[in-house]
């Protein structure tokens, strides 16, 4: 697909983002035996950006689909050439040239991930009911609060080594896997999975929202409307 997405292809990318987030999300409550925040924050990173890109691309998807899709065959090529250096090929002539096609598109990649929250908060938050950015609980809000905090815990940060350092006095360390906490991160995921399923009612019909109120009602959370 190079042109417009079909409604067909928006229900199958969406449906495959919102899956990748309710994936993640399983996964955490895998890892929460171990009290490792730091591994949850990681995980609900992803989950993050997973929905804030679904969020994006379903508010405008004939134009913004193909942006998304130059985006991942750059990526792709650039993997396939760096395999190349190793005397391997990974990609099929047709598929690496189908690839440059749909990255030699005149079309723009899509914005940042902060930008792209942005984007998600303009065109859903009256439609979701959500709050005014910079308040926590929209899509900039969480990107500030979970994909920001989380960054410097996927990637190998001084500040994401915080929390396997301890001081131990006279300018010595002790280096230990982390201890278990409170866990905030696995406390974020149902908002986050949340947002997703409410932009998947209001994109697919399913779930219905009265549905999906009705589990956060139960589970005694705030819901997100």
């Amino acid at each position: 697909m190079t042109g417009p997405a079909s409604e067909a292809d928006v229900r199958v990318y969406g449906a495959g983002l919102l899956a990748r987030t309710l994936g993640t999300v399983q996964a955490m409550l895998a890892v929460a035996p171990s009290g490792r925040d730091a591994d949850l924050n990681i995980l609900v990173r992803a989950a993050f950006e997973h929905a804030v890109t679904f969020a994006w691309l379903a508010a405008d998807p004939n134009h913004r689909f193909v942006r998304w899709q130059k985006e991942d065959a750059i990526s792709r090529l650039a993997i396939h050439r760096d395999t190349q250096r190793f005397g391997e090929t990974l990609l099929t002539p047709a598929l690496e040239a189908e690839l440059r096609r749909q990255a030699d598109v005149p079309q723009r990649k899509p914005p940042s991930m902060p930008d792209r929250a942005e984007q998600a908060d303009k065109y859903w938050g009256s439609r979701l009911q959500l709050p005014d950015p910079p308040h926590l609980a929209s899509f900039r809000g969480l990107y500030t609060t979970v994909y920001r905090r989380g960054s410097s815990r996927t990637h190998a940060t001084v500040l994401g080594l915080n929390d396997v350092l301890r001081r131990a006095g006279g300018g010595q360390y002790v280096v230990a896997l982390e201890a278990s906490g409170t866990q905030p991160s696995l406390r974020m995921a149902p908002f986050v999975l949340g947002l997703t399923l409410f932009v998947a009612s209001e994109t697919f019909g399913w779930p219905r929202r009265t549905a999906i109120d009705a589990v956060f009602d139960e589970l005694g959370s705030e819901t997100l409307r």
